[in-house]
C-alpha cells in the first residue's frame, strides 16, 4: 500500500503544476510547470504498476506458504519458493522506494517553481511521498532476516539506508523551500 500512498502525494506534485501551467501567461514557469505535470503523470504510472506488483509478490508469498511440506523434496521445493518469493518481495518494496525518492526529486523542484498560493499543497506532497518510501522501507525490513541470500540482504539494507537518508533530506529541503517561499 505504499505505492498507493505514493500515489497521493504525487497527485498533489500534479495539482500544484496544472494550478501554475494554468495562469497561462506563456512563461517559462508555466512551461516547465506543464513539463512537470507530464513527468509527475509518469511516476504516478510507474506506482500504479508497482502496487499491482506487490501485490502480486504477497500472493506469490501466501502461495508459497501453502505449499505442502511432508517430504524432503516437498520441502525444500517449498524453501525455494518462499526464498523466491521474499526476495521479490524486498525488490518490490525498494522500486517503490526509488519511484518515490524520484518524486521527492520532482516535487522538489514543484516547490521551486509552483504558484505561491498552492505552495502548501507542494510541501504535503513532500511529506506523502517521504511517508510512503519510508512504509515501503518498512517493508524492506519485515523482509530482511528471512533471506537466505545473504548478500542481497546486505545489499538492500545498505540502499534503504540510502534511500532513507535522501529521503529526508528532499523532504526537509522542500519544507525549507515552501516556507520560504510562503513568507
Amino acid at each position: 500500500m505504499a505505492a498507493l500512498a505514493a500515489c497521493l502525494g504525487i497527485s498533489m506534485s500534479i495539482m500544484v503544476c496544472e494550478i501554475t501551467a494554468g495562469k497561462k501567461t506563456g512563461g517559462e514557469l508555466e512551461k516547465r510547470a506543464e513539463e512537470l505535470a507530464i513527468l509527475a503523470r509518469k511516476t504516478m504510472s510507474r506506482l500504479k504498476e508497482l502496487l499491482a506488483a506487490d501485490m502480486e509478490q504477497f500472493n506469490k508469498y501466501m502461495s508459497a506458504l501453502k505449499l505442502p511440506k511432508e517430504t524432503g523434496e516437498e520441502k525444500a521445493r517449498r524453501a525455494a519458493a518462499l526464498s523466491d518469493a521474499l526476495k521479490g518481495a524486498t525488490q518490490v518494496p525498494l522500486e517503490i522506494a526509488r519511484t518515490c525518492l524520484e518524486g521527492l526529486m520532482l516535487n522538489a523542484e514543484v516547490c521551486e517553481t509552483g504558484k505561491k498560493s498552492v505552495l502548501s499543497d507542494a510541501g504535503v506532497a513532500a511529506l506523502l511521498l517521504e511517508a510512503a518510501l519510508k512504509a515501503a522501507l518498512l517493508n524492506v525490513d519485515a523482509n530482511l532476516p528471512y533471506l537466505d541470500d545473504g548478500e542481497f540482504a546486505a545489499l538492500a539494507a545498505k540502499e534503504r539506508d540510502e534511500l532513507a537518508a535522501r529521503a529526508i533530506k528532499l523532504k526537509e529541503g522542500s519544507l525549507d523551500t515552501v516556507r520560504r517561499r510562503m513568507g
